[in-house]
């Protein structure tokens, strides 16, 4: 999911610099799982995010591997979530 802040955007509507300031968010599995998506989009929009695409994907141990690999080696969990 992309998301780019609607004030951002606005000044940037402003100025003659067209670049979209964007975020990518990935949504956790457990939270997949407990139906929580909404609740995250919700909490985005409220705080003055815009989604402007979304999709969904289910990657396979060999292509989160891929997504991950700049992160080797560093302290995050992220194999604990995508790779089980």
């Amino acid at each position: 999911m992309k998301l780019s802040r609607s004030r951002e955007l606005e000044a940037e509507r402003n100025t003659e610099n067209k670049d979209l300031s964007r975020t990518l968010l990935i949504v956790k599995p457990d939270a997949t799982e407990r139906n929580l998506i909404g609740h995250i989009i919700n909490r985005l929009e409220r705080a003055q995010f815009r989604v402007v695409e979304m999709k969904m994907v289910r990657l396979s141990a060999d292509d989160a591997r891929r997504f991950y690999a700049v992160h080797e080696g560093k302290p995050f969990a992220f194999r604990k979530f995508f790779l089980n």
